[in-house]
């Protein structure tokens, strides 16, 4: 079973492996660099400070820690936010996590935060991810040409969105 809660003080030991993990970045739009625990640390703090900008989930499979998933640069003017996804847990990739834990967060998205559209960004070449993007009904807007530097050349990324209208309409249908 699924399910979301706020990243806690406690997650940050297992979300540091999986920032310095650098396979996991890689298919990323971040760039890996390594990150201490100290780092980490203030990461959390300044976020701590600013939850009514951004919020950051814990992705729990049967209680266990397995993801983070986010809501980040919230704008309630436009009612718009960025989402981004990882999990961690290499044994849960590919096994519908990050499908079940996306419609939980457009859910509260759209109808707790009272949200329009949610965005995102993916590498043109992370195919398993846009297709999770795809189900959930996100939209391509557009490409970003060479908008990230990694392992030594520029890389596309799509830019991807869903509006409140069209995740209430898949749910109608579905």
């Amino acid at each position: 079973m699924i399910k979301l809660r706020e990243l806690e003080f406690e997650d940050l030991k297992i979300v540091n492996t999986w920032r310095n993990n650098k396979e996991l970045i890689d298919s990323l739009g971040a760039n890996f660099r390594y990150v201490n625990f100290e780092t980490e640390k203030l990461w959390f703090d300044s976020y701590m400070k600013n939850r009514n900008s951004n919020v950051r989930l814990a992705i729990l499979d049967s209680d266990v820690f397995v993801g983070m998933i986010n809501l980040t640069n919230i704008n309630m003017l436009n009612q718009s936010a960025e989402y981004s996804i990882q999990i961690g847990n290499s044994e849960k990739q590919s096994k519908g996590v990050g499908t079940k834990s996306t419609k939980l967060i457009l859910e509260h998205a759209f109808n707790n935060l009272n949200l329009n559209k949610v965005y995102l960004t993916v590498l043109v070449k992370n195919e398993r991810a846009i297709k999770l993007y795809d189900k959930c009904g996100f939209k391509i807007e557009g490409t970003l040409r060479e908008e990230v530097y990694k392992n030594g050349k520029f890389q596309d990324m799509y830019i991807m969105s869903i509006l409140k209208k069209e995740f209430n309409q898949q749910k109608i249908e579905n």
